[in-house]
């Protein structure tokens, strides 16, 4: 196994440490994702050659969010973080405006 692999594979194995309920239906929809072209439900998902159903590891909808969501928190997310509301950081202070 080359380095590059090796590196793949150990951050498969954190993530899938990171998870939390129903590990393996989780990780195979989130394998599913990855090599899904065009999503359009979470149901479409089911039929991928990657996603095995569990019938004790059922998905939820909060099961997934909870996932997810704990995932999320400690990889962190490319998106940049929300604008906050009311006046402009950039408005001067004192200034008043039209």
């Amino acid at each position: 196994m080359n380095k590059s692999t090796q590196r793949l594979q150990n951050f498969r194995n954190d993530v899938y440490q990171l998870i939390g309920t129903a590990k393996d239906s989780t990780f195979e929809l989130m394998d599913a994702v990855l090599i899904t072209r065009n999503i359009y439900s979470f149901a479409e998902l089911s039929l991928s050659t990657v996603f095995r159903r569990k019938p004790k590891q059922k998905l939820t909808p909060g099961r997934v969010t909870q996932s997810f969501s704990g995932l999320l928190a400690v990889i962190g997310t490319p998106a940049k973080p929300p604008k906050t509301r009311g006046k402009s950081t950039g408005w001067k202070k004192g200034k008043k405006r039209n």
